[in-house]
C-alpha cells in the first residue's frame, strides 16, 4: 500500500516578541519574511553593544548565522534578504577580537571568502570584506588561511568594481591580510592589488584614501611591491596626503617611509620620483622621531557593521 509522503513542516512566522533562541530558530525554520526579519533583529542587536554581541555568541548564534549564509546563498542562486542581515550580524560580532577564535572554529573563514566571491550584491561583498578584515587582524594563521581559501582575487575585483564603501572595506581587508606577512604581501602583489590601491589613493573618497594608504604601507614592506607601487605612481598622491592631517597623513607617511626603506633605485619610473620619495622619507623620519612613531607593518582596528535597528527588541 502506497503512502502519501508526510507534509513538510510548517514554516514559522515572525511576531516581534521572540527570545534569542526563537530568533535563531527562525533563521532555519521561518518563512522567508520571518527569517529576514529575525536576521535583521539579530544584526541590530549585534551592532548595538559588545554585551549584545556576546549574548548572541553565547547563545550559539555564530553557528546559526553561518548556516543562514549557506542556506541563503546557493552555488547557483542569488542570496536571499536574510543573508545580508546575517552577514552584518557576523561582522559586528567580529568587531570584538575576543570572538575571533569562535568565528574561526565555527567555519567563518571559508564562509566569508565564499560570500566575498559570489555575493549577489556589492553590499554583501562589502560585509564579507569587513568580516575578512576582522578575522585577519593580528592573526597570522587566519591571514594564511584566508589567502589560501582564495580571498585575494575577489578582493581585488571589489577594489576595481565595487561601490565606494565596498572599496573601503576591501582596503581594510588587504591592510590586515598583509600585516607582517611576507607571503601575503607577495600574493597580494601577484593578484594585482597595487594598481587599484594606488588609483584609490589618487582619486578615492577621503576614508577610502586612508584605507588604501594603510594597505600600501603594509605591502611596501615587500621589496618587489615597493617597485610596483612606485611605478604605479603612488609617490605624488601619498606626498599630497601628508597635508591632510590625522589618519590620512599618518598612513601616507608610513607608506612613504616603507617605500624609501631599502628602495631599489632602478624601480622608480623617473629620477624625480625617487628624489621626491627620498626627500619625503628624510623629512618624515624627523617627524617620526619627534612623535615617537614607528612606521612598519601595522594592523588596522576592528571593523563594525553599522545597521539600522529595523525592529524593536528586548534582551531575553
Amino acid at each position: 500500500v502506497s503512502r502519501e509522503p508526510p507534509p513538510p513542516p510548517e514554516r514559522l512566522g515572525f511576531s516581534g516578541s521572540e527570545t534569542l533562541a526563537q530568533l535563531l530558530d527562525l533563521l532555519r525554520r521561518g518563512t522567508d519574511e520571518a527569517a529576514s526579519k529575525a536576521a535583521a533583529v539579530l544584526a541590530a542587536q549585534a551592532a548595538s553593544s559588545a554585551d549584545e554581541a556576546r549574548r548572541i555568541v553565547l547563545g550559539d548564534g555564530i553557528a546559526q548565522l553561518l548556516l543562514r549564509l549557506r542556506l541563503g546563498c546557493g552555488a547557483t542562486s542569488a542570496c536571499d534578504p536574510a543573508t545580508e542581515h546575517a552577514a552584518h550580524a557576523l561582522v559586528s560580532i567580529g568587531d570584538n577580537i575576543e570572538h575571533q577564535d569562535a568565528l574561526t572554529q565555527a567555519g567563518a573563514l571559508p564562509a566569508a571568502v565564499a560570500l566575498l566571491d559570489r555575493g549577489a550584491t556589492t553590499t554583501l561583498r562589502e560585509a564579507a570584506a569587513a568580516l575578512v578584515g576582522n578575522l585577519a587582524i593580528k592573526n597570522p594563521p587566519n591571514q594564511a588561511a584566508l589567502v589560501a581559501a582564495g580571498a585575494l582575487p575577489p578582493l581585488v575585483r571589489l577594489l576595481r568594481d565595487g561601490e565606494p564603501t565596498a572599496k573601503e572595506q576591501g582596503c581594510f581587508a588587504l591592510w590586515n591580510l598583509a600585516c607582517r606577512n611576507t607571503a601575503n604581501e607577495a600574493a597580494a602583489l601577484a593578484a594585482g592589488a597595487v594598481e587599484p590601491l594606488v588609483a584609490m589613493v589618487k582619486a578615492g573618497a577621503p576614508a577610502a584614501r586612508e584605507e588604501a594608504a594603510g594597505a600600501l604601507m603594509n605591502l611596501a614592506a615587500h621589496v618587489e611591491a615597493k617597485a610596483a607601487i612606485v611605478r604605479a605612481g603612488a609617490v605624488a598622491p601619498l606626498v599630497k596626503m601628508l597635508g591632510d592631517g590625522d589618519g590620512m597623513a599618518e598612513q601616507a607617511a608610513g607608506a612613504l617611509m616603507n617605500l624609501a626603506s631599502s628602495h631599489p633605485a632602478g624601480a622608480a619610473t623617473s629620477s624625480a620620483s625617487l628624489i621626491t620619495l627620498v626627500l619625503s622619507a628624510l623629512s618624515l623620519s624627523v617627524v617620526a622621531e619627534r612623535l615617537g612613531l614607528a612606521f612598519t607593518s601595522t594592523s588596522h582596528g576592528l571593523r563594525s557593521s553599522s545597521t539600522s535597528m529595523s525592529y524593536p527588541y528586548t534582551s531575553k
